[in-house]
């Protein structure tokens, strides 16, 4: 019969400080990847709820206090000032319908002078590579292609701190019969989705008195 074959048990090489060093903190670097997967991943979007005067959405921690002068758009008018690309029923499951149609303007207030605020979502694939400073780039770019028709003086991107989270902005104005529109885009990452705030106002005193009806829930 054929003998059994005995593993030979061999002395493990010892490895130098420095390779060993380098593994601790690839296993470190590798479980902050891991773990930053997770979280990103149990952040989600949800349709916020309006009360009288205040629009609260707690899934992206914000709350906004409108004038009392100042109107809410409904389910059914956001339907169609999202040219239909969402249905009524399709805020109840925003998260989902999202992964679909990758953008939405979920909420929209206006004075009746016309200033006004709207909070868009995004739904970002490959979130790791985009970042708020890229949106708020394209944005840029798309304002500069209207330019032909419209005349905007595009500001720097900046950070400001709005309703205790940090968004990256950026301010533009153009002026058109006489008149100055002063507009402030803010964005931020939230998981695996964008949250922006587009307000526009025709005075900067107006604008800045915008954001700070911007509070956290």
């Amino acid at each position: 019969y054929p003998q059994p074959v005995t593993p030979v048990m061999t002395q493990p090489k010892k490895k130098s400080k420095a390779k060993i060093v380098f593994a601790v903190i690839f296993i470190i670097l590798a479980a902050i990847v891991v773990i930053s997967l997770i979280v990103n991943a149990s952040k989600t979007v949800e349709h916020g709820t309006i009360n009288g005067n205040v629009y609260t959405n707690e899934s992206i921690g914000i709350k906004f206090t409108k004038p009392e002068e100042w109107n809410f758009l409904s389910d059914e008018e956001l339907v169609e000032f999202n040219n239909g690309s969402i249905s009524a029923e399709g805020f109840s499951d925003l998260a989902s319908t999202l992964k679909e149609i990758e953008s939405v303007y979920e909420m929209s207030a206006q004075s009746p002078l016309g200033n006004n605020i709207i909070v868009q979502l995004g739904y970002i694939p490959n979130s790791s590579s985009y970042s708020a400073e890229d949106f708020l780039n394209e944005f840029a770019d798309q304002l500069e292609s209207e330019s032909l028709l419209t005349d905007y003086n595009i500001g720097k991107i900046t950070k400001r701190e709005i309703a205790g989270e940090q968004f990256s902005t950026l301010d533009a104005t153009t002026v058109k019969s006489y008149v100055t529109a002063h507009q402030r885009v803010c964005a931020r990452k939230h998981g695996n989705y964008i949250v922006i705030f587009i307000m526009t106002a025709f005075s900067q005193e107006d604008l800045d008195a915008m954001e700070n009806m911007i509070t956290v829930p």
